[in-house]
């Protein structure tokens, strides 16, 4: 609806088969503008859209594609970037060990360069919402999918600044946010 609106929006993911949102509102595929705005907006609902497998350090890179946006005089009214990490590292080498530890460090840099941009661009301060979600990413051959499935799985480590919690037959893991928190 951004679109129809006549705002601008980008699209930036870090899994190739994301693609499938691009697809999805594509010229062909994207819903006629239906909102009377003086204008037809067109099909085409996504303005600027970058779909590539993306993980490790190149997330930085992907990452500046978006600051070139962000820090422009106008940048995007919509702007959606989806980063891999530290998903692609924990199915790969499981949720807690260090590698994952450092995509998760990797990744909350990233998004302090996101929030200083946003802070310091007059066109966004105290405008704009930054929404962050999270995959944590997980070897199922390693903690058991059977048990996953049934409910019962438990985690075999606990983040740094973590608490665990029992509940029932599962236990649950918090995380600190102190990195993100602490801004």
């Amino acid at each position: 609806m951004a679109h129809d609106y006549g705002r601008t929006t980008a699209f930036s993911a870090g899994k190739a088969r994301l693609a499938i949102c691009d697809r999805s509102y594509n010229e062909t595929n994207g819903a006629p503008d239906v909102v009377d705005t003086g204008g037809d907006n067109g099909r085409d609902k996504i303005d600027l859209a970058s779909v590539l497998d993306i993980s490790g350090p190149a997330i930085s890179n992907q990452v500046n594609a978006v600051l070139a946006d962000l820090t422009n005089a106008t940048p995007k009214h919509y702007t959606f970037i989806h980063i891999a990490e530290p998903d692609q590292t924990g199915h790969s080498q499981n949720w807690g060990t260090p590698n994952w530890s450092n995509a998760v460090r990797m990744v909350d840099a990233q998004l302090g360069r996101i929030m200083n941009a946003i802070d310091t661009n007059p066109a966004l301060l105290n405008q704009t919402a930054l929404i962050v979600t999270a995959d944590h990413g997980e070897r199922l051959d390693i903690c058991g999918a059977e048990e996953f499935a049934k409910g019962r799985h438990q985690r075999q480590h606990e983040p740094q600044g973590g608490k665990r919690e029992q509940q029932g037959e599962r236990e649950e893991v918090h995380a600190s946010a102190a990195p993100l928190a602490a801004r």
